[in-house]
């Protein structure tokens, strides 16, 4: 089966190319991306993916925090942020692997491979 995964992430080139990169791993299913804080909380409640690609900045000065604050659902996080920094909030929100930007396609299978594991 299948690991159901959305990508959340307010730059559209970083969502594009994510989603590409999971697109050629088998054992995920991309069921949706968003690109707003309301559309994110909206597509976490209902379509309940076991996995988040999740950016740390979202919109409007809201950050990763402030959206899994507003779900109902618990998903795995993978957290996305161009500021190494914020390492130490991936581990404070319970992400399972940081997906530092830029990456590169070494960088984001090595993330996949680890998510895979820990699912």
């Amino acid at each position: 089966m299948k690991i159901t995964t959305l990508i959340v992430e307010d730059d559209d080139m970083v969502r594009k190319v994510i989603t590409h990169r999971l697109k050629e791993n088998s054992a995920l299913k991309i069921v949706g991306e968003a690109d707003s804080f309301d559309v994110a909380v909206a597509s976490i409640n209902k379509l309940k993916p076991e996995l988040l690609f999740l950016d740390v900045h979202l919109w409007d000065g809201k950050t990763a925090t402030d959206l899994l604050s507003k779900v109902e659902y618990k998903a795995k996080i993978v957290l996305v942020s161009g500021y190494n920094d914020f390492i130490f909030d991936a581990v404070d929100l319970g992400a399972i692997a940081f997906l530092s930007k830029p990456f590169s396609k070494q960088d984001i299978s090595i993330v996949i491979d680890k998510v895979i594991k820990a699912l």
